[in-house]
């Protein structure tokens, strides 16, 4: 039995197990519930281990899991200049502001001049009852007044 894998996160131990099952290698997590004993151990003992059953295994399990750890080329990330947000590589504009890639300016910086103002909104349900409480409030000063002069 050897150790293949270990990381502080068991979503990704359990992940990389999955790898291994779907490759026909035999594997276990161990330590899986260890984390409520950081304190007494090194963190590092209480991580979640990925182990192989079978030590002839060993170097093929290495491989998938050195190729299910590595990025594809197509899911890099870049950063838009206009909001600083984080968008995959495919894409040519950003997701949160509307800027093409590699403008510093925001879709939203320009108003069409033939575009209709913006519609009110309606008041939402919070700020209605603070107005009533405001309104209530009001009327209570004004009756104490009217009641002490």
């Amino acid at each position: 039995m050897k150790r293949v894998y270990t990381a502080p996160n068991s979503l990704m131990v359990d992940h990389l197990k999955l790898v291994l099952d779907s490759a026909g290698i035999d594997s276990v997590v161990e330590h899986r519930f260890l984390s409520g004993a950081v304190g007494e151990v090194p963190p590092t003992e209480a991580w979640p281990e990925l182990w192989v059953l079978d030590d002839v295994q060993e170097a093929p399990a290495r491989a998938l899991i050195a190729a299910a750890a590595a990025t594809p080329e197509h899911a890099r990330q870049r950063t838009c200049l206009a909001c600083g947000e984080h968008f995959a590589e495919p894409f040519d504009t950003c997701w949160k502001c509307g800027a093409p890639l590699g403008s510093l300016l925001r879709a939203t910086d320009f108003e069409r001049a033939d575009a209709p103002p913006p519609r009110s909104r309606p008041l939402n349900r919070t700020t209605i009852y603070w107005l009533i409480w405001a309104a209530m409030a009001w009327a209570a000063l004004a009756m104490l007044r009217a009641y002490t002069e």
